[in-house]
């Protein structure tokens, strides 16, 4: 329980209890001054009945009140929590997020796309891609592991096949094919209006993927099973001006890995 709804249970409280106290030294009052008269006693009864039930109704009341401050309360530091991470969207299985990542792809002028390979999400969003690409100023940078990068054995052994050590680098090298075909057709049809960008991460681990755009952030944290009854999961989070909110977090960590030197650009003309 918070400190807010603490105090605001005490003041409840004391409320109840002063106005119960006023009420009965009233009656207090009432007793000694007309206690020898003979209507005094179908009086008293009356007031009795009354007073009690009004204590009844304004406890009911302040009850009711604690109880209802208590859950406005609750719904507050809600609000305040998910406006302070960002999140505004939860996807239970990433499939369903591919729609919307789509729209905000053609929708946007710049588009930064961190992955372990991704040949299938790349090669559905082509049509997305290239689109962007056709605007001015536009810009799309898209992140791979290198097929040198240390985890890239293990992660090999882990999502494929222990004895199939090289299959992730032959998906590395899939995805780079497409992504230097999309390259060289769009500029041989005097299409690429904008930049194509492409990096490969020679030195950290991929814990997790994410599609970036101008004041959105679509997060996709890996699964740790290898069974494929689980489907990763997919989170939507917008910009905030929270410096810990998750938009924030991923963009810090991008700008980091860029200042370590983890990147080494992909030459797409050969």
């Amino acid at each position: 329980m918070t400190k807010k709804t603490d105090n605001i249970k005490k003041i409840f409280s004391l409320k109840f209890y002063l106005f119960a106290a006023i009420l009965f030294i009233l009656v207090l009052i009432f007793y000694n001054s007309f206690s020898n008269e003979p209507w005094f006693i179908w009086v008293t009864g009356i007031v009795s009945s009354v007073f009690g039930a009004l204590l009844v109704g304004v406890y009911y009341d302040f009850v009711q009140k604690e109880v209802i401050s208590e859950e406005h309360l609750k719904i507050m530091e809600y609000l305040n929590e998910k406006n302070s991470s960002g999140i505004i969207k939860y996807y239970g299985k990433f499939n369903e997020s591919i729609k919307d990542i789509s729209t905000e792809v053609s929708e946007g002028y710049k588009v930064d796309i961190y992955l372990t390979y991704g040949y299938t999400i790349l090669n559905n969003l082509s049509h997305e891609i290239n689109y962007v690409l056709s605007k001015e100023k536009s810009e799309v940078n898209i992140y791979l592991m290198d097929i040198s990068n240390p985890f890239a054995t293990s992660y090999s052994k882990f999502w494929f096949n222990e004895d199939d050590t090289k299959k992730i680098h032959h998906k590395i090298k899939e995805t780079l094919r497409l992504l230097k075909g999309k390259y060289q057709d769009l500029k041989k049809r005097n299409a690429l209006n904008g930049k194509l960008n492409v990096y490969l991460n020679q030195k950290s681990p991929i814990n997790y993927s994410f599609y970036l755009f101008d004041n959105k952030l679509f997060f996709v944290p890996s699964k740790n099973t290898q069974s494929k009854e689980f489907s990763p999961i997919c989170i939507l989070a917008q910009r905030t001006a929270v410096e810990n909110a998750l938009f924030n977090k991923v963009s810090r960590e991008l700008k980091r890995l860029k200042e370590d030197e983890c990147f080494k650009k992909v030459n797409l003309d050969e």
